[in-house]
């Protein structure tokens, strides 16, 4: 997994910028909302996300979309859940198979072995993310004399 990293991944080492502008800000200008790219966040975390749904049980595109809403990670474009999957199917991070519902069939998807050991990796490094964020927010609370 430490190869390369998926292109989901938020360490350093794969950060790119692709827009014009900052890398740092996706709204700029007078009368921005937010200098933060809540998008570049959501693909960021969007692979662990999946990972961690997965692990809890199987489930559809639509199912894991409502089921990352409820995480708390709001998904705008449903491809890059498609896409996302598709990928570490790919990857051999999750499988799928066809099932027959109601409707008309849908492509179910679960976590594999290689699957879980990614979620192991990404749950020490969002930890240790999720340290620094908390270090981040209690110096920005304190003021510096």
């Amino acid at each position: 997994m430490d190869r390369a990293g998926p292109p989901w991944d938020v360490s350093p080492r794969k950060a790119r910028h692709t827009g014009g502008g900052s890398p740092a800000t996706a709204v700029t200008g007078p009368g921005a909302a937010s200098p933060v790219d809540d998008a570049a966040c959501t693909r960021a975390l969007l692979g662990p996300c999946l990972l961690l749904l997965l692990a809890e049980g199987s489930g559809h595109g639509y199912d894991l979309v409502r089921r990352l809403n409820v995480l708390g990670l709001a998904v705008e474009e449903l491809s890059s859940v498609y896409y996302a999957l598709k990928r570490m199917e790919t990857e051999g991070l999750v499988a799928s198979a066809w099932e027959a519902s109601a409707g008309p069939a849908r492509r179910v998807y679960e976590l594999t072995a290689d699957g879980q050991s990614a979620l192991e990796a990404w749950s020490e490094r969002l930890s240790d993310f999720g340290r620094l964020i908390a270090r981040f927010g209690d110096r920005r609370r304190t003021p510096t004399g």
